[in-house]
């Protein structure tokens, strides 16, 4: 069976945190900032662990807007505690194919590879890290399909609070046709085609979780790719 390749997302649903923490940080007038979830290592290592689980998981495409703020660095004590390789990606097309040439020949290998080092370093954003750090706690936060992960998502401090437009949300995962399985294809599990609103109830016009919602989204690749 060919190896399975799934992707490692941040849960970021309003753009990367940093560059909230930056606007944040020149207008403190500008009220209506919230901050979701981001790849802390306490979801890292949940995601992970529940992903390797399903055996269907060989390897990870580490995303590169991510990448570009936290550092190719971050994946890899994963990378060899796990013995699967990592390997942060671009967006063309052909940096993507590549990549997954690249995860395919480093199977079974504990390996971080950036392939994105036009964007990404091995440190990553130091100045956006700081502004993070500087205007964000750590906070649970709700994983679709996961639960409440302690420690695992970003809330404005104290201090602050007096901005937060959305903070407590954080604790919701909030779910929608009780059909759907968008978890499981989220943790590598089962692929779209085997939820059975895949194609009939859930469609790109009438979507029924966020892998067919988002163009990004596990779900509408597949829908685009087969041609429906």
């Amino acid at each position: 069976m060919p190896p399975a390749i799934d992707w490692i997302c941040a849960h970021n649903a309003e753009g990367p945190a940093p560059a909230r923490g930056q606007r944040f940080g020149e207008d403190q007038e500008s009220a209506g900032i919230r901050l979701s979830s981001e790849i802390s290592a306490p979801a890292r290592e949940q995601i992970f662990r529940e992903s390797r689980e399903s055996q269907r998981i060989h390897g990870f495409l580490a995303p590169g807007h991510v990448s570009v703020i936290t550092g190719s660095r971050i994946f890899e004590p994963l990378a060899r505690k796990y013995g699967l390789p990592f390997v942060v990606a671009g967006f063309e097309g052909k940096e993507i194919l590549a990549a997954i040439a690249a995860l395919v020949k480093l199977q079974g290998r504990g390996r971080v590879l950036n392939m994105y080092p036009s964007a990404v370093t091995e440190e990553g954003n130091r100045e956006a890290q700081e502004r993070v750090m500087r205007f964000f706690e750590p906070c649970d936060a709700a994983w679709r399909g996961l639960g409440v992960i302690a420690g695992s998502g970003r809330k404005l401090r104290k201090e602050y609070e007096a901005f937060d437009a959305g903070g407590a949300e954080l604790m919701e995962d909030v779910g929608g046709n009780p059909a759907c399985r968008c978890a499981q294809v989220l943790m590598g599990r089962i692929r779209p085609r085997e939820c059975p609103l895949f194609g009939k109830v859930c469609t790109p016009q009438t979507p029924q979780g966020a892998c067919m919602v988002s163009t990004e989204g596990s779900c509408f690749s597949c829908w685009q790719s087969e041609g429906l």
